[in-house]
């Protein structure tokens, strides 16, 4: 895997921004919050509210927060559908995931493969790192609401143009598995999209 050396000038401290879309032909609407914390951890949320026509909104919320160098502290997980509530916790000792599920399940430990990477170095790329064009981070991430680990791998394919607000805009393309990020200079997407559906940033009003 290929990573560059040179680092980033200081990120801001907390970013927002809005998106708006689809999952699974169902509209969305969300927020994507990062915020760098003052030991340089980082520290994400998504919330994602999901509007099935006749249904109560669905809202999905997921936390994450990495060392600096990316190794996972504690991955959240909620699901929230009018008095119905699904929450999956994470929290992270060396290479062991300490897994909670929905309420009455035990927690359990569930250890990272023997041998194999589980710091999230690619969630850093154009924060505080620039990555090479081509360059690969493989490892496994902890899968919250499945308490399991998964073999990820994350590739930067380059720069790219991209439509968004009805412009031409830059954008650095990244590939993991079959999902598709264009990211800005900050590495906050402009763009997602998945066989799940497809998010845009919102236009700031």
């Amino acid at each position: 895997m290929m990573l560059a050396l040179a680092l980033l000038a200081p990120p801001p401290a907390t970013e927002s921004i809005g998106l708006v879309g689809t999952s699974q032909g169902v509209p969305v609407k969300g927020i994507l919050t990062r915020s760098v914390q003052a030991d340089r951890s980082l520290l994400s949320t998504l919330e994602l509210t999901l509007m099935p026509p006749g249904q109560d909104p669905i809202i999905v919320r997921q936390e994450t927060h990495l060392k600096s160098d990316g190794q996972p502290l504690r991955k959240l997980q909620s699901v929230v559908q009018g008095t119905t509530r699904t929450s999956f916790a994470a929290t992270f000792d060396r290479r062991d995931a300490q897994w909670q599920g929905p309420p009455g399940m035990p927690a359990f430990k569930v250890p990272a493969p023997r041998d194999t990477e589980i710091r999230a170095r690619s969630d850093f790329w154009f924060l505080t790192e620039r990555p090479e064009v081509g360059a690969k981070w493989v490892y496994h991430r902890f899968v919250t609401d499945k308490g399991q680990w998964e073999a990820t791998v994350v590739e930067y394919k380059g720069p790219v143009s991209i439509k968004w607000n009805g412009q031409d805009v830059p954008a650095h393309r990244v590939v993991s598995g079959d999902a598709v990020a264009d990211l800005d200079d900050r590495g906050m997407p402009l763009q997602l999209d998945s066989p799940q559906g497809k998010l845009t940033r919102a236009v700031p009003e």
